[in-house]
């Protein structure tokens, strides 16, 4: 053979097995957890998760949002390098005294995927089709977005709880706008998520969202948290105080009650404003929840006198303190019970204002801004 070609072919094996080797020590890596393990000789060992990928300088949209991507990212830069601190101090400590008892459970790290396969990013913005948009009511739209299949081709949910929203990246000419949504979607519900949109006039975000198509791509990232979730059993009534749009961080509380068992849910007294019976958002759906003993729900109008024709009535006016102090009599415990608050911030600072005038302390009520 010819010498020339004979070294070519020798060369091709030796990449050949040097490329193989490399696979396999991939391999056996991804085989032991992430954190501190013993080998098949019962020697300690350490192996570290990648630290977070960093955002792009397009990534950020400069329009002042909270959390900005950069946060999140030095944030869980901090977490990392502190997990990888403490776990290599562990690690020394165990080399030296190999007898050590020790909970390797408690020095794991979790494991990075850098694969695109997730749902969703609180740094990175990805994008969702949408496959609905459908009219509400005069100023009002419900958007539909699809949730990508898994890499196994499963079917999966949003994974926004109570207590989260996402944020939405509009491009409108020049400009990037940003604006923060809560999805109204049931937690069994998978492959798509609910968005609904009240529209204005001279309003560049509406306008976005009035030439918005099926199979046009939305970008949100998250989950970011509103400030408030509901994590233990302390509270034993929530009262709730929305106003038009703000209903939707309520809903998200409302939907997430329904699916725990009956003897564990916590009750609600949702006191909803609008200024005329067309203007109530999810209506039949609060209705509907209405049914079960956990739910009791005001509608107050502002703007009309009207009474359903059904037999259903609502309460007329203003929602002002002496109102309040009337609907607020049904609570047994105030010490018990958290209130909630969301609307316009002329809304939000008179109910706080209301509310602390009533008696209720600052630690018995949140604000969502």
């Amino acid at each position: 053979m010819n010498p020339i070609i004979q070294k070519y072919l020798e060369e091709v094996e030796r990449l050949k097995s040097s490329i193989a080797l490399k696979k396999a020590a991939q391999t056996k890596r991804q085989d032991h957890p992430i954190g501190i393990y013993y080998d098949d000789d019962g020697k300690p060992q350490l192996q570290l998760s990648s630290p977070p990928d960093e955002p792009t300088p397009t990534d950020c949209c400069n329009n002042g949002c909270t959390p900005c991507v950069f946060d999140v990212y030095r944030e869980e830069l901090q977490a990392h390098n502190e997990q990888v601190d403490m776990l290599r101090k562990e690690y020394t400590k165990l080399y030296k005294n190999e007898n050590s008892i020790v909970d390797l459970e408690s020095l794991r790290m979790p494991s990075r995927n850098t694969a695109t396969d997730k749902v969703t990013s609180r740094k990175q913005y990805i994008g969702y089709k949408v496959v609905k948009k459908s009219e509400i009511n005069h100023d009002t739209i419900l958007i539909v977005g699809k949730v990508p299949l898994s890499s196994s081709g499963e079917q999966r949910s949003l994974g926004i709880e109570d207590g989260e929203h996402v944020l939405m990246r509009m491009k409108i000419g020049n400009e990037t706008i940003t604006k923060a949504f809560t999805p109204i979607t049931h937690p069994s519900v998978l492959g798509e998520f609910h968005l609904m949109v009240k529209l204005y006039n001279d309003h560049k975000p509406s306008e976005y969202f009035k030439s918005l198509r099926v199979n046009d791509l939305i970008y949100m990232r998250g989950p970011i948290m509103s400030g408030f979730k509901h994590a233990d059993n302390s509270i034993e009534q929530f009262v709730m105080l929305a106003a038009g749009s703000g209903i939707t961080p309520m809903y998200q509380i409302i939907l997430k009650q329904s699916t725990i068992p009956t003897t564990e849910r916590t009750a609600i007294h949702l006191i909803y404003v609008n200024r005329t019976e067309h203007d109530i958002w999810l209506k039949s759906e609060l209705d509907k929840q209405n049914e079960e003993d956990y739910l009791t729900t005001d509608y107050v109008l502002t703007r009309t006198e009207r009474v359903n024709n059904d037999g259903s009535s609502y309460i007329h006016g203003k929602l002002n303190r002496e109102l309040l102090y009337t609907l607020f009599d049904r609570i047994k415990r105030r010490d018990k019970c958290q209130i909630l608050i969301c609307g316009p911030r002329s809304f939000n600072t008179d109910m706080r204002s209301h509310v602390e005038n009533i008696g209720y302390g600052e630690g018995n009520i949140f604000c969502y801004e």
